[in-house]
């Protein structure tokens, strides 16, 4: 019975320890995406096509909504083809853009990935709202890197 017990303690113990360590990893990996998202956010305001598309990891999936209610999704094989549709997203951003924030970001953990699901606000210079969205992000560990590689809009 002595046995059992002290086996069943050491089972506990170990289990209890894995389990702070994957719960300590994933606050970690919360805060590298994290401080990835914003990073991304900033590269966009600046207009940083190269940097932009070094935060994603290909292929690269886009899915969106024509006329708020065709669902469009497009794959992108490559940073060059990437680039393009962010210079064609620049290049139609409502009228006066100046910068964007970042209203809110939760992120949650699905399987080997996680998710962030952004609010976020677009200004013009004089600080008048243009748009207020929300996107899913989805982000999976390159060589230790975390990246993008789903983005999609979503009804807010």
């Amino acid at each position: 019975m002595k046995r059992i017990t002290i086996a069943l303690l050491t089972l506990f113990a170990l289990f209890a320890s894995a389990s702070a360590n994957v719960m300590a990893n994933e606050d970690s990996d919360i805060a590298l995406i994290t401080k990835t998202y914003k990073a991304y956010v900033a590269d966009f305001i600046e207009g940083d096509i190269a940097a932009i598309t070094n935060k994603f990891t290909y292929p690269v999936t886009f899915k969106m909504k024509l006329l708020g209610i065709i669902p469009v999704h497009r794959t992108f094989t490559n940073e060059a083809e990437l680039a393009e549709q962010y210079r064609d997203m620049k290049a139609d951003i409502q009228e006066g853009y100046a910068y964007s924030t970042v209203d809110n970001i939760t992120i949650r953990r699905e399987e080997n990935t996680y998710v962030a699901d952004v609010l976020y606000s677009r200004f013009n210079a004089e600080d008048d709202l243009l748009f207020s969205g929300r996107g899913l992000y989805s982000f999976k560990d390159d060589d230790g890197q975390w990246k993008m590689f789903v983005v999609e809009q979503v009804e807010k």
